[in-house]
Order: C-alpha cells, then structure tokens, then sequence
C-alpha cells in the first residue's frame, strides 16, 4: 500500500532533476513536443473553359421593391489571365468524420441570412450543427423562407414587412437548398456542418481548413452551379499541404 501511494504521488509530481542537469529548464524545452500540431489543407478553387454567361430574370411582381430584372451570378471573379478565373462562395470540406475533431465556430453577427432588394444575402451560409441563425425581412414586401430539406425538418414560414427576423436550428449535417414561392428567383444555401473543417473560398478563389487531426482524409468540393468533387490526401501532423481544384461548365 505504500509502495502504491508512493507510486501516485511520483507520477503527479515535478520533477525536481532531470538527467545532465537540465533540472525544470529542460522539462520546459520538452513541452513543446508534446503539444499536438494540426496540420493545415490550403489551396484555390478556379474555374477553366469559357464562364457560363449570368442568367437575367425578368421581375413580374413587387417591381418597385425587387427591380425590373435580376442577374444571377455565376461565382467567378476576373482573374489574371482568361486561363486563371478565381471561384468564390465553393464549399470545401473535410468528408467524413474526423477523430479528435473541433466544433466550427463562427461570429454570431455572420449567422444571419437576410432578404433585401428580393435576393438572399448572403447566398451560401455556413452554420455549425445545432446552433441557431437569423433570416430577416428587410424589404417593404412579403417573402417567405422554404427550405428542401432531407436530414432535417423542412421548413416553410412567411415573414412580411417588419416581422421580428426567423431564429432557425439544424441539428444534423447537410447542404440545405432554400427559396422564397412569392419570388422564385431568390435562392439559396445552407451548409449545416457537423465539425471545424468546412470553409468557403473567398474572392480570389482561395480557402483554409486549419487544425486537422493527423491522418488519410477526402476533401470534398461543392458548388451550386458546378457540382462536386473529392480529392484524397495524407497529412502528417503540423504540415501544411496545398489542394487546388479546378471546376468546369457541366
């Protein structure tokens, strides 16, 4: 019995001496090999071939609110070179589930999905699972918030002039299309994520996903007017590797 309280107490005690005479200094020189270094996946998402030209849409209803015509984007900025064109708002994701993984964490103030001028802003939403957003009704019209879900409940509210804004919860992972019946044009997404590895490419094509467990992985591409992809890699731990994707007109 003594033998085994002496035995604890060692095991959460400092150690007073190290060997060579490092003492304290050298246990503090060795912490740092025994913190955990994620590793990084980084990279562009372009586009190759000729840019698909932006559908307009012709506004037969609440034109002093909506416009006479909308333009639907198509995701692709004006890059270098006609060859080099950057692909903003593309899903990139770590497929599958990751061991050791981290909930994503998001600002509150980017949790918000509202309508004004008739469109959905902003298009493309990354929420964690589980975690409430806000869809508000900025415009002097009527619109109503209907999601196609398959994992989760669907929903179908209407919001008119001034409503208190929607607070809305999705408790498991999908890519969850949305829109508004009293204008068909106005459509959108949300990527319900169930861990930290989901980002969205920026302006200039580029994204990040940060803190990744060592291991084999898939990174997973989807984009609402180009499909998908999936590339695999190895990432060792504390290594950064670059995963570029190149998307084309189906």
């Amino acid at each position: 019995m003594v033998r085994l309280a002496h035995h604890v107490h060692s095991l959460f005690s400092p150690p007073l001496r190290l060997r060579g005479g490092w003492g304290a200094l050298g246990f503090l020189l060795l912490l740092p090999s025994l913190v955990w270094a994620g590793g990084t996946v980084t990279g562009q998402v372009r586009f190759q071939g000729v840019v698909p030209r932006p559908k307009t849409i012709l506004v037969t209803n609440d034109e002093s609110v909506c416009g006479s015509k909308k333009i639907v984007e198509t995701g692709i900025g004006k890059g270098a070179s006609p060859k080099d064109k950057m692909v903003k708002g593309a899903l990139l994701y770590i497929k599958g589930t990751v061991v050791g993984s981290k909930a994503l964490v998001v600002p509150p103030e980017s949790l918000v999905i509202d309508q004004k001028g008739c469109e959905f802003i902003p298009r493309v939403l990354l929420v964690p699972v589980g975690v409430p957003f806000l869809v508000r009704n900025s415009d002097l019209t009527l619109h109503n918030f209907r999601t196609d879900a398959r994992e989760n409940r669907p929903l179908n509210q209407a919001q008119s002039k001034g409503s208190s804004p929607l607070s809305i919860r999705f408790d498991r992972p999908e890519i969850i299309p949305f829109g508004c019946d009293v204008h068909p044009w106005m459509k959108g997404w949300v990527v319900v994520a169930p861990h930290a590895y989901y980002a969205l490419s920026d302006e200039k094509g580029r994204y990040s996903l940060a803190d990744i467990p060592a291991g084999d992985y898939t990174v997973g591409l989807w984009h609402e007017l180009f499909g998908e992809q999936q590339k695999k890699l190895v990432l060792r731990e504390g290594e950064t590797v670059s995963l570029d994707f190149i998307l084309e007109s189906k």
